[in-house]
């Protein structure tokens, strides 16, 4: 999940550079690495309650819960 933060940090990068607003947030006072830390946190967070929320529903009911582990028919026997 994390690896899609960074792709979506990306492609917002990529946006600015098309749209044209990449040179003005260049022009802002803050420094490089601030900008791109201020595009990548959102979609960390985003990442981080997605991992959180399936730990959570994992937890609560597991894999084989009911008598139903997933297999049922794919092994013979």
């Amino acid at each position: 999940m994390m690896v899609i933060a960074a792709l979506l940090t990306s492609l917002t990068v990529a946006r600015e550079w098309e749209r044209g607003t990449m040179e003005q947030l260049i022009a802002t006072p803050i420094r490089v690495p601030e900008l791109i830390l201020g595009k990548l946190l959102p979609y960390v967070g985003i990442g981080f309650i997605d991992v959180v929320l399936s730990v959570l529903v994992g937890r609560r009911r597991p894999l084989g819960a009911g008598g139903d582990d997933g297999f049922r028919g794919a092994l013979p026997g």
